[in-house]
């Protein structure tokens, strides 16, 4: 059998991203280097179940291709949030915010790939029509089932269930009114600290008018 060694790494990369994803569950440039070079001096041992050295990659199982999927969607999920952040960026995008978003954003994935499989199978219930009347009738009956479906999550929009791309501005308007509220969070406390160090300067001003009327009138009887 022949030897891998790390200058075969760009011919074989795809066989070994194959094995990192689903056996690691990893995405390869989600890796250091370190850890990187450390897999693949691993996967270089060839003891691995042989799909992960042939080429091309022989067919996967349907379990492989749901974790690669997975991964595809996470990816795309921390990318999306990442761009959402950068225009965001002078509302104090913080860590919390993004993991926020990027957990949204797979809920939504997750959704959608959801209803695709549900779709599918409704379409194969319709009786098969053609023409016009096909077309009204696999209408009418994904209709009733999103119609179902807002009824089981009140709080599902008409985006979430027709796909439309709007989530980005749901980010940003939320991001918005976070904003919002710490700018009037900072703007209370600003307040309280005036009207605090106000009363301060009155309380000294009392007190030193005071402190003059009491030497006044120890000067006056004592001379």
């Amino acid at each position: 059998m022949q030897v891998i060694g790390r200058d075969d790494y760009e011919r074989v990369k795809r066989e070994f991203d194959l094995w990192v994803r689903i056996e690691k569950k990893k995405l390869l440039d989600e890796l250091s280097e370190d850890k990187l070079w450390k897999l693949f001096d691993k996967y270089n041992k060839k003891k691995l179940d042989q799909r992960y050295y042939s080429h091309p990659v022989l067919p996967m199982s349907q379990k492989a291709k749901e974790a690669i999927e997975a991964l595809n969607e996470r990816k795309l999920a921390k990318e999306k949030a990442k761009q959402i952040a950068s225009r965001v960026s002078d509302l104090d995008w913080d860590e919390e915010q993004e993991k926020k978003a990027v957990d949204r954003y797979e809920e939504k994935l997750e959704r959608k790939r959801f209803r695709k499989e549900q779709e599918v199978v409704l379409e194969e219930l319709v009786p098969k029509k053609t023409g016009k009347e096909a077309l009204l009738e696999k209408k009418k009956t994904l209709t009733a089932y999103h119609k179902q479906e807002r009824e089981v999550d009140p709080a599902m929009k008409d985006s979430d269930i027709f796909g439309d791309d709007d989530f980005s501005n749901e980010i940003l308007r939320q991001a918005a009114k976070e904003a919002q509220q710490k700018s009037k969070r900072m703007r209370i406390q600003k307040e309280k600290a005036e009207e605090m160090e106000q009363k301060k300067l009155e309380r000294q001003k009392k007190e030193e008018q005071t402190i003059r009327m009491l030497k006044d009138i120890a000067a006056r009887n004592f001379g």
